[in-house]
């Protein structure tokens, strides 16, 4: 029989008691690339499953997820357990981990994501329970392992007391081999329940893809530069992807990519093409939202100050921004904007200009964060050199909820 692999998005804690809420109060922002791996490895016919810390919570009304997840591990007994691992949800993956571990010592966990890319050594010290790390991509990282290659073999993957052998893996720059976010396979319909919480601030029923990994940009409070280079799907993927999309009961797409505008000859491609299928509005019934820096089109505005988007190096200008949602809502779009407080080096005033230019946007949603020194970015490493904050003792899931109290 081919090996079994269990793939676990941990929920964050400000989803406990989420079904005491209204339906359209939930979160619903799938994990894409998670749903792109498990797609991939069942269409190479492998038996993988996936489970939603936040759906197990909600369809259960218990805040005791760990112990669903026990009684599915114990139904699938799974050779391979994958958990996915943001800065934000740090604590939790470390709880599903050593549970896991406990009651089942023989499954081989391996931790994925952002967080064990960046911090891998670090990560096997604060989790003794994950037996290896899946470096960057994973898709054919898991299909090797699936495949029965030895763990040592597989490039890409970092284990536990052999960090010094690790191999980086090169990085798959055809990024169409790999398939649609199959949402039937994952047998799930909690993403494109109505929902505020998913796309953009609007009321929808939606669902979301990428049109492309990574981002060719290197501000200094994001932490892309780990799953860099910059790659794209050609504008014939992400057409059929969009038809795809639509055979869902939903009415709005939500492409996260983090600027999809860097290509403006494959944008203008995806734009016709969307057109030509008639599913978008004004002549179908579905509509679409992305996300693009302001020298292109717009909004990812940050700051009213143009002192700190210098120290951001978001390479763009108060005026700039302004000019960009001008042109958005001149071109009859619906604009959305999101900003930034507590950056290294912004003033009181600083901050007054921020909120001066968002008193004078009459945008369509806008959002503002708090400023966090993510793990992998410029400002991280910063902070790490100048022994502002001590990796070995901070609270990661605080660092990484920009929602928080900074």
């Amino acid at each position: 029989m081919k090996p079994k692999m269990l793939f676990i998005l941990p929920p964050h804690s400000s989803d406990y008691n989420a079904w005491e809420r209204a339906d359209w109060q939930i979160c619903r922002i799938p994990p894409v690339g998670l749903i792109v791996m498990v797609s991939y490895l069942i269409k190479n016919g492998f038996d993988c499953h996936f489970i939603d810390g936040r759906e197990l919570i909600i369809k259960n009304k218990t805040n005791d997820y760990i112990a669903c997840i026990k009684k599915i591990v114990e139904d699938l007994r799974p050779e391979f357990i994958g958990i996915n691992m943001l800065t934000a949800l740090f604590n939790e993956a470390k709880d599903i981990a050593s549970f896991i571990k406990s009651f089942s010592p023989d499954s081989f966990i391996v931790a994925g994501g952002p967080h064990p890319s960046i911090e891998p050594a670090l990560t096997f010290e604060q989790i003794p329970s994950i037996d290896a790390i899946c470096v960057g991509g994973g898709e054919d990282v898991c299909l090797e392992l699936l495949s029965g290659n030895a763990p040592a073999s597989i490039s890409g993957l970092m284990l536990r007391g052999k960090e010094d052998k690790f191999v980086r893996r090169e990085v798959e720059m055809n990024i169409d081999k790999y398939p649609f976010p199959d949402y039937h396979l994952i047998k799930s319909d909690f993403y494109y329940k109505y929902s505020a919480y998913t796309t953009f601030g609007w009321l929808s029923k939606s669902l979301s893809a990428l049109t492309s990994r990574s981002c060719p940009f290197s501000c200094k409070f994001c932490a892309a530069d780990w799953s860099k280079p910059y790659r794209v799907h050609s504008a014939d993927y992400v057409i059929e992807m969009a038809k795809y999309l639509a055979t869902y009961d939903i009415n709005t797409i939500a492409f996260w990519d983090d600027t999809i505008g860097m290509d403006k000859e494959r944008l203008l491609k995806i734009c016709d093409g969307f057109s030509r299928t008639g599913l978008f509005k004004p002549s179908g019934r579905l509509r679409w939202r992305a996300s693009l820096r302001a020298g292109q089109v717009t909004i990812g505005i940050e700051s009213g100050s143009d002192k700190i988007l210098k120290i951001m190096n978001k390479k763009s200008t108060v005026e700039l921004n302004r000019q960009a949602c001008s042109y958005v809502q001149e071109a009859g779009l619906d604009l959305g904007a999101s900003f930034m407080v507590g950056v290294p080096e912004e003033t009181e005033d600083d901050i007054r200009q921020t909120f001066d230019f968002i008193k004078n946007l009459n945008c369509n949603s806008m959002g503002c964060g708090n400023f966090r020194p993510l793990p992998g970015s410029p400002f991280y490493f910063e902070f790490l050199e100048r022994q502002q904050i001590d990796k070995k003792s901070i609270d990661w899931s605080n660092l990484g909820n920009f929602s928080a109290e900074p």
